[in-house]
């Protein structure tokens, strides 16, 4: 059986996270910026990629059709699961209230320190609240963005 985490909403216990599924959302959120980047450059990339076609012969090199389609496939699957994962970030960023907002690009988008104290120190200053409230705040977040990604 995996480890579960418990996760409190309002003073009432909601349903539970495993600890590996808390982790990947946590990790989502952290590289929430960079999967952004990374979702415009794939779709350029695709787009770049795919030129009209007209019959003519281009280049000296072989084609490998069946390369080419599997690393398509593999993009694009790719590139849906990265547009699933921060679509759903932005849902969910969308319904936040403003001191939930700020948290979140104090927790999530600032640099992250490699000391996970100092950062939670950080993330309480900036934001003027407690350390507890950082870990309730932190949970409702990542609650609703497994509840977003199907996992709930």
């Amino acid at each position: 059986m995996g480890q579960y985490r418990k996760i409190k909403k309002d003073g009432v216990r909601m349903k539970e996270l495993e600890k590996e599924v808390y982790n990947f959302i946590e990790k989502e959120l952290r590289d929430y910026k960079d999967n952004l980047k990374k979702l415009k450059e794939l779709e350029l990339e695709i787009v770049e990629a795919s030129g009209t076609s007209d019959g003519q012969p281009r280049g000296n090199q072989t084609s490998n059709p069946t390369e080419a389609k599997t690393i398509k496939l593999i993009t694009t699957k790719r590139l849906l699961k990265l547009h699933e994962n921060v679509d759903a970030i932005k849902n969910v960023y969308d319904r936040l209230n403003q001191e939930y907002k700020e948290f979140f690009d104090a927790n999530y988008t600032k640099p992250i320190l490699y000391d996970k104290q100092s950062q939670i120190q950080k993330v309480c200053e900036a934001t003027s609240i407690s350390d507890r409230e950082y870990y309730r705040r932190r949970d409702k977040i990542v609650y609703a963005v497994a509840t977003e990604m199907g996992y709930i």
